[in-house]
């Protein structure tokens, strides 16, 4: 496996300050950058003599079984105090599959030593369980790391810019961030920011451009809240239903509030209720699971769980004096307290009690669960149509087959609607969709039987209403 090149480099790197990515810079931050650009600056002389590679001291010289001794230097983190982060040379394994030729390639590794004996302190998470790398893939080198706070919340982040080889020779880079939860020392992936960076990975100057973009992708333009920020606040909620403290819980939320389609006026009236004090176990466990990392967002806010929980960033909304200012975040709704999801699901009593119909509909959920259109049309169906129970999977959406719908009957409609409303066109023929979620989306609706492979579909099975109607919804669809 090849070494790394030597691409350490020591100090205060203040033009990082002038990068918008809306986060506050720690007096910690350290870059190491690409091997090219230390080649560049040693030829012109710009590589000053207090940026030089320092010599290693102590008892960093006797390193560790693989450790890149030349490339491990003592930082501070959170939770550890100083430490030496340090990589170190990867470790394959003999391969148990000939399908992957005779060597399992393992990933590079990073620890955190002690800084007074050397001894192991931590050790990083790598990418998959076991540090293998998939395929014929090889790790190359580390291009470059950088030690600072990309989501503000007061404790030092990691970013990585790796190199890797593919089975044809052909370098390609990744960038991985890890980061640190509030309360816990170790460190985790953060697999959404580094999935999003992989756009990014020309030098770390671009990765920390892809922050500034990844802060804005999923933030209202007029609103100063960070993605973040949400993930801070669905963190705090879910603690707060995890522990019972159901007072904090309320004085998060916005008022009037909905709960399964009935409104409370304010804190009082929703702390009267008794909603809070007494959430459903099903409620609980489905909060329990919930990661609150790459949070699922629409039209109506962020959610929590399978829509359990929805919250967003109120503004002011003043046009005449132009003010857009973030009155903070807010919970604006909660689902599946009045009612479950087993509403969603006929009783089973009995086996022999049930209709055919019944028995469908209950085979069917959980497809209807695994698209990823679910959270979105039952908040739409609850909270738009107010249907609550088995009824918004025995009819569709639209009765697109005996009428010409308007703009006008689909203004309010969110984006996913539009997209269902147009493909239910379709699904009512029997069409047998590839795509996985429009596929588990309608075998969720009992009224859906998939008889005709796409090959063997033909327009002229649509009347005039559906093909009217389904040029009005391909021209307003988005999706």
């Amino acid at each position: 496996m090849k070494r790394f090149k030597r691409i350490m480099l020591f100090g205060m790197i203040a033009a990082l300050s002038c990068i918008v990515i809306a986060c506050k810079t720690s007096e910690q931050e350290i870059i190491w950058p690409e091997q090219e650009e230390i080649q560049s600056k040693q030829e012109s002389g710009q590589l000053g003599q207090e940026l030089a590679q320092p010599e290693a001291e102590g008892h960093m010289a006797d390193a560790l079984d693989g450790q890149i001794l030349e490339q491990s230097f003592e930082i501070e983190l959170d939770g550890f105090g100083k430490v030496v982060f340090a990589p170190f040379e990867p470790v394959s394994y003999p391969s148990e599959n000939p399908d992957y030729g005779t060597t399992m390639f393992g990933d590079v590794r990073f620890m955190l030593l002690s800084a007074s004996d050397g001894e192991k302190v931590y050790e990083f998470p790598g990418e998959t369980e076991d540090n293998i790398l998939e395929g014929f893939n090889q790790f190359i080198q580390v291009l470059s790391v950088a030690f600072r706070d990309y989501n503000d919340d007061g404790r030092m982040d990691i970013l990585l810019l790796l190199e890797y080889e593919d089975a044809s020779g052909q370098t390609f880079r990744k960038a991985r961030a890890y980061t640190q939860d509030e309360g816990e020392t170790e460190f985790r992936i953060d697999r959404s920011l580094s999935e999003y960076l992989g756009d990014y990975t020309e030098s770390m100057d671009r990765i920390l451009e892809g922050i500034s973009g990844y802060w804005k992708k999923v933030v209202d333009p007029f609103g100063e809240t960070s993605v973040w920020d949400m993930e801070r606040f669905a963190k705090r909620v879910r603690k707060q239903i995890l522990e019972g403290d159901y007072e904090s819980l309320a004085k998060e939320c916005t008022y009037p509030i909905w709960i399964d389609g009935e409104s409370f006026e304010d804190e009082e009236a929703l702390l009267a209720s008794g909603l809070l004090q007494n959430l459903p176990q099903s409620f609980v466990d489905v909060i329990r699971e919930e990661t609150c990392e790459d949070i699922f967002h629409n039209w109506r806010g962020y959610m929590l769980g399978n829509g359990e929980v929805w919250f967003e960033e109120l503004l002011n909304m003043d046009l005449d004096h132009m003010d857009f200012s973030s009155k903070g975040i807010k919970i604006i709704g909660f689902n599946f307290i009045l009612t479950s999801y087993d509403s969603m699901l006929v009783p089973e009593e009995t086996s022999e009690s049930l209709t055919e119909e019944e028995k469908l509909l209950n085979e069917r959920m959980e497809y209807y669960r695994k698209s990823a259109y679910y959270p979105e049309i039952i908040d739409y169906w609850e909270n738009v149509r107010e249907v609550r129970d088995v009824s918004n999977r025995i009819i569709p959406l639209y009765e697109s087959d005996i009428r010409y719908l308007s703009k006008e009957d689909l203004a309010f409609d969110p984006p996913v609607v539009i997209h269902l409303a147009k493909n239910e066109i379709y699904a009512r023929h029997g069409y047998i969709f590839k795509d996985q979620d429009l596929y588990n989306y309608f075998m969720g609706c009992i009224w859906y039987t998939p008889t005709t492979d796409p090959k063997d579909f033909s327009d002229e099975v649509f009347n005039e209403f559906e093909k009217e109607n389904l040029k009005l919804l391909d021209e307003l669809d988005t999706l």
